[in-house]
């Protein structure tokens, strides 16, 4: 006989017949399995078999009941699980365009476009995965653009630079909508739009109130404000300290580093930081190539032009250029003689000397300005600036390396005749002394007598223990490297009044800017419940 499958609503079953089973076949085959079924089916089960009939196995019955503690929306753990979710989607979708900010200094800037885009893209991807929903292509593409544009710290912005940032921001989540909903297979009304542009817009006083600008500061941390301000300026220029001058230093790193050699290691990444800071000031280009006499020489022909024009407005206009000329070298002879002999005394009469120059630029300027020549005295404020700084870093040079002595610059550094990047390498100089010693005056980096001598007692003992001590000074190097490193250093540099770091903060910004809208920013949209 052949076998017929018959659908009903209290389920499917077989009927065995030598024709297609008819209406009455189907009443009276179910009315012969009610007969035949037991009239109390829990007397099948006892207290140690609770599964009988219904499983055909305790395991079955075991894994059912776990579904069912899991599955229900009302138990504990599944609302544990639930909110495991919603954090790990949230911290992904923030994390990974955070990371993608803080890891800038070393894509070298890359991250805060094109590795931050992908950055927000994979953590709307990842993140929707680890909330039980599937990211659609418009999310993924939404997620990149908020990710690829850089957020500004707003921690102590003005009005005006918040509006700026709002604009850019709401500009950015518009557009970023935009693209979600034509991908998605939407469209977009005005009222959507307003609401996108002003969710983004929003974020930017959000960004200032997560700064934490008004963090209250310790004392200590008061009287230090202007170590820290040099140091992040130094580090924001690729600069790098020892943590622990800044009093971060990590327990125990420092004293297997060997404080030494991160001096050494520093001053040799920070000569190549001071000569791209040097040569930037002085119009000879964004990079790290040794200064020669030649240079200097090119700069001040370069901005002696506009002097020659002064000298051609009057004779008194001339004799006053030459006294300047006059001035100007007599600072630098002082100079060097300070820088020779490294004689305190002999620093007062170049600090005096440098002053005369200034006051003699002065007058010069007033013969431009009395001859009604306002272009000229333009040019005249821009171009005493490089010569007075071609002259201070002539003083700092070694001619021989091409390299600066920043304790010379320092020392010609009066608080007040010094600006832009000659200003900071003065200003770490005098505060970090240690981690900018010019080459020629660095021992070998991260070479110790005392640790090689140490290293080989330990193998002379013999015993294992001392064939693994003899391994610790060998660990030096990877230490200073990670003390040297962005991370690190960035951390060290940080504000004391910032409450959260500024990658942080930004992602947090893209974050809820692409949230504005949305159902939910964590969990999946909420489904209808299926019918029984």
């Amino acid at each position: 006989m052949a076998k017929y499958r018959i659908d009903t609503n209290q389920g499917a079953f077989e009927i065995e017949a030598d024709r297609e089973p008819t209406t009455q076949d189907v009443e009276a085959y179910m009315a012969s399995q009610e007969q035949a079924a037991p009239e109390n089916k829990m007397a099948q089960s006892t207290a140690a078999e609770p599964w009988k009939p219904y499983f055909n196995s305790k395991e079955e019955y075991d894994a059912a009941r776990a579904r069912q503690a899991t599955d229900d929306p009302e138990s504990l753990s599944a609302k544990a699980g639930m909110a495991g979710r919603a954090l790990a989607s949230g911290a992904l979708r923030v994390g990974l365009p955070a990371a993608a900010v803080a890891a800038a200094p070393v894509t070298g800037g890359a991250s805060l476009a094109a590795i931050g885009g992908l950055a927000g893209a994979a953590g709307e991807f990842l993140g929707s995965a680890v909330a039980g929903e599937e990211a659609s292509a418009g999310d993924i593409a939404a997620a990149g653009i908020m990710g690829a544009i850089p957020g500004a710290n707003m921690a102590r912005a003005g009005a005006g630079q918040m509006v700026k940032e709002g604009i850019k921001q709401g500009v950015g989540n518009l557009a970023a909508t935009g693209v979600q909903t034509a991908l998605n297979g939407g469209s977009m009304t005005g009222a959507d739009a307003l609401m996108s542009f002003a969710g983004g817009a929003a974020a930017a006083p959000a960004s200032k109130f997560l700064g934490g600008a008004g963090t209250r500061l310790t004392e200590e941390q008061v009287n230090n404000a202007q170590r820290d301000a040099v140091n992040r300026a130094w580090r924001e220029a690729g600069g790098v300290i020892d943590p622990g001058a800044v009093d971060k230093g990590i327990f125990g790193l420092q004293t297997l580093a060997g404080k030494e050699g991160i001096k050494q290691t520093a001053s040799v990444r920070n000569s190549l930081v001071t000569t791209r800071i040097i040569r930037k000031e002085l119009g000879l280009g964004d990079n790290a190539k040794p200064i020669s006499i030649d240079d200097i020489d090119f700069v001040r022909a370069e901005a002696g032009k506009s002097y020659d024009e002064v000298a051609k407005l009057s004779k008194q206009a001339a004799s006053d250029l030459e006294n300047l000329k006059q001035a100007r070298f007599n600072a630098k002879e002082l100079g060097a003689a300070y820088k020779n002999t490294g004689n305190p005394a002999a620093r007062q009469p170049w600090l005096d000397a440098k002053q005369t120059a200034q006051n003699l630029e002065d007058l010069i300027e007033r013969h431009a300005m009395q001859a009604g020549k306002p272009d000229l005295v333009k040019q005249l404020r821009k171009d005493r600036t490089r010569i007075a700084q071609s002259y201070d870093v002539e003083t700092a040079l070694n001619p021989s390396n091409g390299q600066i002595d920043a304790s010379i610059l320092a020392a010609g550094y009066n608080g007040r005749n010094m600006t832009g990047g000659l200003k900071l390498v003065a200003d770490v100089a005098n505060t970090f002394p240690q981690y900018v010693v010019e080459k020629s005056r660095i021992g070998a980096p991260a070479v110790s007598r005392l640790g090689a001598y140490a290293g080989a007692q330990a193998v002379a003992q013999g015993t294992p223990v001392g064939m693994l001590a003899a391994g610790i000074p060998a660990l030096g190097g990877p230490a200073r490297k990670f003390i040297l490193s962005d991370v690190v250093q960035n951390w060290a540099a940080r504000n004391p009044e910032d409450t959260l770091p500024e990658s942080v903060r930004q992602a947090l910004v893209r974050f809820s800017a692409l949230s504005a809208g949305r159902n939910s920013p964590f969990l999946p949209p909420s489904q209808p419940a299926e019918a029984p």
